[in-house]
């Protein structure tokens, strides 16, 4: 699991534990919903995520839906990039790495 944080808000947080992309390359964040659904596991059919397709949105999602469709999909979050708009809590934010990236050619010691 890892935990994404809005860029612009940073008490809006999610955890991601599944990333799974669909023919039409739509992604899915799937999230850890424990908080909300004592009963919550993984393996259950209905899943809450954070979708990036036509619109990015919060919503219910069926895996048996969504199947057929699937192109890749994965637990291990390590390389992965975050949801558009939001950072790892875990990195350093994409604006910071930029930073320390021009500083670094510039010959800026930080």
């Amino acid at each position: 699991m890892r935990i994404a944080v809005s860029r612009t808000n940073a008490s809006i947080t999610m955890k991601v534990v599944e990333h799974i992309i669909v023919k039409n390359f739509w992604e899915y964040y799937i999230l850890d919903d424990s908080e909300h659904n004592p009963n919550w596991d993984i393996k259950d059919n209905i899943q809450f995520a954070y979708v990036l397709g036509f619109e990015n949105e919060y919503g219910s999602v069926s895996r048996e839906e969504i199947i057929p469709y699937i192109m890749t999909k994965t637990r291990e979050l390590d390389e992965l990039l975050p949801p558009e708009g939001y950072d790892w809590e875990d990195e350093d934010s994409y604006e910071d790495f930029s930073q320390r990236r021009t500083n670094e050619r510039d010959g800026v010691i930080k």
